[in-house]
């Protein structure tokens, strides 16, 4: 019924958005201390495109 379908969309949302979200930003964070690490230049420029 209805109850059953929030639980999967509860779950769904917990699991996969929002793992999606947070791999995400992991991501993106390591991205900036690895160029901060490098120092460059043109590496910003071309995250920014991202």
């Amino acid at each position: 019924g209805v109850r059953g379908l929030a639980q999967l969309t509860h779950s769904f949302d917990r699991r996969v958005i929002d793992g999606v979200t947070n791999g995400i930003g992991v991501a993106s964070f390591f991205l900036g201390e690895g160029i901060k690490y490098i120092g460059g230049v043109e590496f910003p420029l071309i995250y920014s495109y991202i």
